[in-house]
């Protein structure tokens, strides 16, 4: 490698900011999602009761089970107290502090261990704060991030005896890690079962790894820490049981018949669960470029240090395997191998172990180059990251801090104001901020907590995929009152189709409906228009705007519109939401103003079948159009215009029977229209026997001559 003159110093320290940059801006973001909140309310409801065991059946109204073993008392009372210091705000700052604690634990390591390139180093620390993503959302998941590094950098700083002989007592210090993270956060059996594949790996290297890799001390210590560890765990709240758990969720995943329905359904549909190449587009191809990016350069390293060493490090070898598949399977879990892969490549390719480049080029240009390459991979990523947090940001996010648009700010401030019943129908995501704010006067019908919910969670995603219909859910789980999130398209369709239920109020997270019979102190369109100020992530705002224009709320919907155009230029696909959203606003307009012309001309371009009064105003434009051309005698045109609306009704009886009555008025230009008049008049027939003009049909279907047919419109 070429020496850090001058030049170098200045690159990475350019780089350096660059890196800085890219943390800072990439984690810029609103709270994530919803489990934040039942945290709170589990870290308020331990200090207040004075029960390290919260009843997970108090918050909700629907058969909630409280036998589920849940256990993150330190974790959510941590939280619940820096909430209460410093309010969201403080929680932002817990955010970086948890992630620049994991980056410094791996930079003490850098400085401990001759490691031979500031380049790649820089590159490996890029790559484990942007891969580390899941880690960084604000829950008890955060400490898990940071317990990992901890317990990465004990065994290599032993690993290294950075401390020489001193370094190995350090290992002593797993078990009150364990003790802390048992204690802290659910997947502490995540780090149990990495400690015991570490324990197997350094017990095999003992007896066949290279003698490098041997350290009879090492095992040693490692297996007193094994040894204090397994009786630590028994210090919880649940004892033995809570400490067996990972024994049981090795046999769900191996026996998936022991797992039940309503766990099954969570599972398949909660995006955190899947693997990363369940889609191949944003926000997963980033997480895919990451991962390939790592098993590159770990495939890479362990191969070169394999090959020196005649015989692999199966510890590292080992781990390494398993949480790259770990990475890859669970999205929620990518944050355990970033600290432990960047601890694994310094050592196969410390100078003091191994004395090699990392692309093993020759001479000074080789070096150079190499570096060169690394940087621009740097700068790439980092850029990338940069960008796609100012231009693409991910669903329901954007560059900025507070509460995303799953969290029902104002829809909760209107319930509090509200006494139509306590039982509340609520999605999945906005259920843990209503526990947050509104409890005990309302109860939830499910959260985030996903895990009492068994009995109910099949139901739920049922409903919402529309197998279940309203009234049928209603029969089993009688609520109240309903929040809609905009993203429920069935659901809302269910609700805004319905003659028993009415809005009564919409915001920037959903929308609340009520039983029709319960009085309304306000309309539905009194309300301040800057509640919609909320709404800072694009894709929401044209949800909302669908929604305001569905109920006929056109100052809504302008107000929204002019937001977007202040608001999110610069986001990728803004011209086109625009575009469309404009289209819709001043083609209603023009239909409410009776321009029919400008009307057709502006709607036509939209047709959005997600907005109501957009579908049946072009209808009716279509209608009066076809009567234009059949009386002008444009068949074509007119067909045309009722088979646009066969397209939105295709069984509707009077498009059916005006399609066939212009095909068989044009049936002498074509005979095309003949066999067009026989299908349309057929399907007719075979659907309303009984149509007044199913006498008509049949006569067009008995190619009787010289009839004049009644459009039928």
């Amino acid at each position: 490698m070429i020496t850090d003159n001058k030049p170098t110093k200045v690159m990475v320290g350019l780089m350096g900011v660059l890196l800085l940059a890219a943390i800072l801006i990439r984690y810029a973001e609103p709270i994530k999602d919803g489990d934040l909140f039942f945290h709170l309310a589990y870290g308020k409801s331990i200090v207040e009761s004075g029960k390290l065991i919260p009843d997970h059946t108090v918050y909700s109204w629907t058969d909630a089970s409280g036998d589920h073993m849940y256990c993150a008392w330190i974790g959510q009372v941590l939280l619940h107290a820096v909430h209460q210091i410093g309010g969201f705000p403080l929680l932002f700052f817990l955010r970086y502090l948890g992630l620049f604690l994991v980056l410094g634990l791996i930079a003490v390591l850098y400085k401990q261990t001759r490691f031979p390139d500031p380049f790649l180093f820089l590159l490996m620390i890029l790559v484990t704060a942007i891969g580390s993503y899941s880690g960084v959302f604000l829950k008890p998941e955060m400490f898990s991030m940071v317990f990992m590094a901890i317990m990465s950098y004990v065994y290599f700083q032993a690993k290294f005896q950075v401390y020489g002989q001193r370094s190995y007592p350090l290992l002593l210090l797993l078990p009150l890690l364990f003790l802390i993270w048992i204690n802290t956060h659910g997947v502490w059996m995540f780090g149990m079962i990495i400690l015991t594949i570490l324990v197997a790996g350094e017990v095999v290297n003992l007896y066949a790894g290279s003698s490098t890799n041997r350290s009879p001390v090492l095992v040693r210590y490692l297996l007193i820490a094994y040894g204090i560890t397994l009786p630590v765990l028994l210090i919880n709240p649940f004892g033995i049981k809570y400490a067996l758990n990972p024994v049981f969720r090795i046999i769900q995943v191996f026996v998936p018949a022991s797992e039940s329905a309503g766990n099954v359904a969570g599972v398949e549909n909660i995006y955190a669960y899947g693997h990363i190449f369940k889609t191949f587009h944003d926000p997963n191809m980033h997480i895919i470029t990451i991962w390939g990016i790592m098993v590159v350069l770990a495939v890479f390293a362990a191969a070169v240090h394999w090959k020196k060493q005649q015989r692999p490090d199966w510890a590292l070898l080992l781990l390494n395997l398993a949480l790259a598949i770990l990475f890859a399977r669970y999205m929620r879990a990518n944050y355990y191998w970033g600290p432990f892969w960047c601890m694994s490549l310094m050592l196969w390719m410390s100078k003091e172990k191994q004395g090699f480049s990392f692309l093993g080029l020759p001479g000074r240009w080789g070096a150079l180059l190499e570096r060169a390459g690394i940087s621009l991979v740097f700068m790439a990523l980092s850029l990338l990251a940069i960008y796609k947090s100012i231009f693409t940001p991910y669903l329901n996010s954007w560059l900025g801090f507070g509460l995303n648009n799953w969290a029902p700010v104002d829809e909760s401030r209107f319930l509090k104001e509200q006494s139509s019943g306590n039982r509340l129908f609520n999605s999945y995501k906005s259920g843990a901020y209503l526990i947050y704010d509104l409890f005990p006067d309302y109860k939830v019908f499910i959260d985030a907590r996903r895990f009492p919910y068994d009995q109910v969670f099949s139901d739920y995603h049922a409903f919402q995929n529309g197998k279940i219909r309203l009234d049928a859910f209603l029969d089993k789980y009688p609520f109240d009152v309903a929040l809609i999130d905009y993203d429920q398209r069935k659901v809302f369709l269910e609700f805004f189709n319905s003659k028993e239920w009415i809005p009564v109020f919409y915001g920037a997270t959903g929308v609340i409906y009520q039983k029709i019979q319960l009085q309304q102190e306000r309309e539905l369109h009194d309300y301040p228009l800057s509640r919609f100020d909320r709404i800072n992530n694009l894709v929401q705002a044209n949800r909302v705007l669908t929604a305001a224009l569905n109920f006929k709320g056109q100052s809504a919907a302008v107000y929204i519109f002019n937001r977007m155009k202040t608001r999110f230029k610069h986001i990728r696909g803004y011209a086109g939401i625009a575009r469309q959203a404009k289209l819709k606003i001043e083609g209603l307009n023009a239909y409410n103003n009776h321009e029919y012309d400008m009307a057709y001309l502006l709607l036509s371009q939209s047709d959005d079948r997600t907005v109501v009064p957009v579908t049946q105003a072009l209808l009716n434009l279509r209608i009066m159009r076809c009567r234009q051309f059949y009386v002008e005698k444009k068949y074509d045109q007119a067909l045309g215009m009722v088979e646009d609306n066969l397209r939105v009704l295709p069984d509707h009886p009077n498009f059916l029977y005006a399609a066939g009555a212009i095909a068989y008025a044009a049936q002498a230009r074509s005979s095309g229209y003949r066999a067009k008049a026989q299908t349309y008049m057929k399907q007719l027939l075979s659907k309303y026997p009984n149509h007044p003009r199913a006498a008509l049909a049949r006569d067009v279907l008995g190619n009787r001559p010289g009839m004049s047919l009644p459009l039928g419109l």
